[in-house]
């Protein structure tokens, strides 16, 4: 009698909240993208959400189960498993910090190892409470899954150390650089504050941790040095509030806030725009599970600076040049070398696309296939 295929659930619902942690979006989209483009011995079973669909409509024509625009925890927590068990799923591949609390075995992604950052943002009482209860969220999940993928060795290690019963679980998969869309012919509509200046960029969520407000202290500290010093632009989403109370005040403060620009979320056609034109690309953070931005930059030719914590180096390796994220003068410093230092530029314009060309989807998922597979066999 032949043995009736596997099946594998996936979760598509992270990329409905591309508006809050893009980072985390992006890799799911392009992820799945990379493992259904492979041959494998079992039948995908994808849940999405509307929102989901709605911004990645690539995967509407795989017929996927559609579930409910929920929030992320109850719909991963309480109904994915269900959906899944309901579907026979053998094995689910699950994402971020969240795995359902009931259904199938799992596997599941842990794109970066922020979760084990203690949190930066002290002002108020909810933002530890969160924390805290993010860490409770993440210790089950650990538990649950048969196995976890994380995109540096620096997070496997971090990971372990934090947890050292499951540290044998860990995978690690780095993610890829898949080419970027053609350049827009029109500029985007907030690049006008620019009057054709050039820019430094920064595009990820803006937070506490990714520590713009000293990337924008030491760029105001270099632009009342340097009349020609290229405009700092910072594309991404933040909490109203951490955008009110932290970084609008020190964007207040500086000499020419006309060229600090911060449009904040944007479409991905401007992301696009904003690094095939910037002059230059500059990664503060304190923490980073991978740092795909820097990655992205690369492809484009363009030189990168990025802090020297976490996964950065491992992941820039020789095409970029470092700083400490909690030293203004430091960033400062390197910033004034990247911009002013035209050979130096070229140096790391030719390393950088020699290094992003070392990350592909197409590995990354093949590395996951293969591990789906033996959680399959074993369980078998």
């Amino acid at each position: 009698m032949k043995t009736p295929r596997a099946k594998v659930g996936v979760d598509l619902s992270p990329i409905g909240f591309r508006s809050r942690a893009p980072g985390t979006a992006t890799h799911v989209e392009n992820q799945v993208q990379a493992l259904l483009a492979l041959e494998v011995e079992w039948d995908w079973v994808l849940v999405a959400t509307p929102r989901a669909l709605a911004e990645a409509p690539f995967f509407r024509s795989f017929d996927p189960i559609l579930s409910s625009d929920a929030p992320l925890t109850y719909h991963v927590c309480l109904s994915l498993g269900r959906i899944w068990a309901k579907t026979r799923c053998d094995l689910g591949l699950a994402t971020a910090f969240f795995v359902p609390f009931t259904g199938p075995p799992v596997v599941t992604n842990y794109f970066d190892a922020n979760a084990q950052h203690s949190v930066r943002d002290y002002r108020n009482l909810n933002e530890r409470l969160k924390w805290h209860a993010l860490q409770r969220l993440c210790r089950f999940s650990r538990n649950r899954s048969r196995a976890l993928f994380t995109l540096s060795n620096y997070a496997r290690s971090v990971m372990a150390t934090a947890d050292p019963a499951n540290a044998h679980k860990w995978v690690v998969t780095p993610c890829g650089c898949p080419p970027l869309d053609e350049q827009p012919e029109a500029s985007p509509v907030w690049a006008k504050q620019l009057n054709g200046k050039s820019f430094i960029l920064y595009a990820g969520a803006i937070s506490e941790n990714k520590n713009q407000r000293r990337l924008i202290e030491a760029w105001d500290k270099l632009r009342r040095r340097y009349d020609s010093f290229p405009a700092l632009v910072l594309i991404g989403p933040s909490p109203a509030n951490y955008m009110r109370e932290v970084i609008q005040p020190h964007r207040l403060k500086v000499a020419y806030p006309e060229e600090l620009v911060i449009p904040g979320f944007v479409s991905k056609q401007d992301v696009t725009w904003a690094f095939y034109n910037a002059h230059s690309y500059i990664q503060p953070s304190f923490a980073e599970g991978f740092g795909m931005p820097v990655i992205e930059a690369m492809s484009c030719g363009v030189p990168v600076a990025c802090s020297d914590s976490t996964s950065l180096p491992e992941v820039a390796g020789d095409a970029a040049i470092f700083f400490d994220p909690s030293d203004v003068n430091s960033i400062a410093n390197t910033l004034e070398t990247l911009i002013l230092d035209k050979q130096k530029r070229e140096v790391l314009k030719e390393r950088g696309l020699k290094r992003a060309e070392l990350f592909t989807w197409k590995q990354h998922a093949e590395t996951v296939a293969q591990t789906i597979r033996q959680q399959l066999n074993s369980a078998r």
